[in-house]
């Protein structure tokens, strides 16, 4: 499984409003391609105020980074997969900076997209593929959680981040791994992390 992005810059400013987000699937150790995932569109983050694209003046980076699930392909007790292991999710950090004349200024803005990697529908779970998005935070962990000791990650636990002036904020979300909503028996909890 192979992350693909597709991004767009509707306006020719050099800088892309959105990005479209799947998997591509390929027989293992070829170039065939088996199945692409349902692609999701994220915005991107937004260029700070203060702040442009065109003017050389002024540095301006765009980064991203990706963090990846593993997929590890365990059975469960009946001996059938299940549809939580045809799935495979993975972390989206974009992050933009720019000098604005007087000081840095960023943006950030993160997501968690989540697809099914087998092409076939899952039993009971319409959803093929889902994008959940975290404006102005970032995404520190991304972990899978297996709720009744079968071996199988059927949950994702979400660590998100924002710096603020006396340390991170950190929320941590628990969501169901095959629809991304969260989950009710485990709430999302902030913490407090000081300097």
């Amino acid at each position: 499984a192979v992350p693909f992005f597709k991004s767009t810059d509707s306006n020719g400013d050099g800088y892309p409003e959105s990005i479209k987000v799947s998997f591509r699937v390929y027989s293992a150790g070829t170039n065939t391609l088996l199945h692409t995932t349902p692609a999701m569109k994220l915005l991107t983050a937004p260029i700070p105020t203060g702040c442009t694209v065109n003017d050389p003046n002024k540095f301006f980076d765009f980064d991203w980074d990706i963090l990846p699930t593993r997929r590890i392909a365990q059975l469960d007790s009946s001996g059938a997969l299940v549809a939580e292991n045809k799935r495979m999710s993975m972390a989206i950090n974009l992050t933009v900076d720019c000098w604005d004349g007087s000081s840095n200024q960023y943006s950030e803005r993160a997501a968690v997209y989540s697809g099914n990697l087998s092409g076939v529908a899952e039993t009971g779970n319409p959803v093929e593929s889902w994008m959940r998005v975290f404006n102005g935070r970032q995404i520190y962990g991304l972990n899978g959680v297996d709720q009744d000791g079968n071996l199988i990650n059927d949950a994702l636990m979400i660590t998100t981040g924002m710096e603020t002036s006396l340390g991170d904020n950190i929320t941590v979300y628990f969501v169901v791994a095959g629809t991304g909503i969260d989950l009710g028996t485990l709430p999302a909890s902030t913490y407090a992390l000081t300097r």
